[in-house]
């Protein structure tokens, strides 16, 4: 049972209570090998918008708390199913498959504007103004590995960011080079 708790432990973010970095390639490898691999698959990449600023103008603490903001919102909209991590500072992944997958689009600008709304509310939120680019990678059929998915929807994400965030942006279909 201690066993367990430490694995559990080990895998999870403390702050948001998300799967962290490792549990993400982790799970994700599996669940794309175990026949999810074969599609419909998708990639979602977040970064909390001027993030920086929301430190230095309300504290780290309340950074925080825009950072647990985000994950009940993408975990609210997402649901149980999607396989959502903080990879990283303000980044964070989830990876759908399935009809899930085939609803990224809209299911990435819902958590969006979930986040946007719910953060800057009085009542149970923060009032503090912040928003999610997102960079999305899809796949039909040959799903790559993890790694390069990620990679695919992050490039779709540094997109998103420099045409002003708050937005939802797709990968572009990666050409590969001509067989000599």
């Amino acid at each position: 049972e201690t066993h367990g708790q430490l694995l559990r432990e080990s895998q999870t973010d403390y702050l948001t209570r998300l799967g962290n970095r490792r549990w993400f390639f982790e799970q994700g490898a599996r669940l794309i090998e175990s026949g999810a691999g074969r599609g419909p698959v998708a990639v979602l990449a977040f970064d909390l918008d001027q993030f920086k600023a929301i430190n230095d103008r309300h504290g780290h603490q309340a950074g925080d708390q825009v950072l647990k903001f985000f994950a009940d919102s993408a975990r609210c909209v997402l649901g149980a199913d999607a396989l959502l991590a903080r990879i990283g500072g303000e980044e964070f992944a989830a990876l759908l498959s399935g009809p899930d997958a085939r609803r990224a689009t809209v299911l990435g600008a819902a958590v969006a504007q979930h986040f946007a709304v719910r953060v800057a509310e009085r009542e149970e939120g923060m009032g503090i103004p912040a928003t999610v680019s997102v960079g999305l990678a899809q796949f039909d059929d040959k799903v790559p590995p993890l790694a390069d998915a990620l990679a695919a929807a992050d490039r779709a994400l540094y997109r998103a960011k420099a045409l002003g965030g708050n937005r939802v942006e797709l990968a572009r279909a990666e050409t590969s080079p001509m067989a000599c």
